[in-house]
């Protein structure tokens, strides 16, 4: 079974009140991605849960969360220094893409010609989703949901 690959990037505005003061890690929040689970198919949309904990000492602000289709080479995977299973998984989607690319069967089918590329084989897609306000040491689910395309795939952003 093909697993997600996740990242969560946020951005957190911190108000500064002294710059000395406001830049000490024990007063600031710091949101983490704790759990993916597994996406489900419902009403022709991928449901994919996402559990976010601030470890940080301070409440969060809310902020934006965004998952996005991410295309990159064998090689900018590995010059990103990604662990070895993380460059099974892109290479495993470069040889996908390179299939249908070459074959007689997916040449001349739409979809395909308009999705396919040197790294890739399905669409690009970005969903952005809200994160509230988090206080230290909670937990909270935040749901993301594409339409019209089925996300169990290797190439995936969050």
């Amino acid at each position: 079974m093909i697993l997600l690959f996740a990242v969560l990037y946020t951005f957190l505005p911190v108000h500064h009140i002294d710059s000395d003061k406001s830049m000490k890690r024990d007063k600031c929040p710091d949101l983490i991605v704790k759990e993916i689970k597994y996406p489900d198919w419902i009403d022709d949309k991928t449901i994919i849960e996402v559990e976010i904990k601030n470890i940080g000492k301070a409440p969060s602000e809310p902020c934006i969360a965004m998952m996005y289709d991410l295309d990159i080479s064998i090689k900018e995977a590995k010059d990103l220094g990604l662990e070895d299973y993380l460059i099974e998984l892109v290479e495993e989607n470069v040889s996908r893409a390179d299939y249908y690319a070459n074959s007689e069967y997916y040449q001349g089918n739409e979809y395909y010609a308009k999705n396919v590329t040197e790294n890739d084989y399905d669409i690009y897609f970005e969903v952005f989703k809200e994160i509230p306000a988090i206080e230290p040491g909670k937990i909270i689910t935040i749901t993301f949901e594409v339409e019209d395309e089925w996300l169990f795939n290797t190439n995936c952003e969050l």
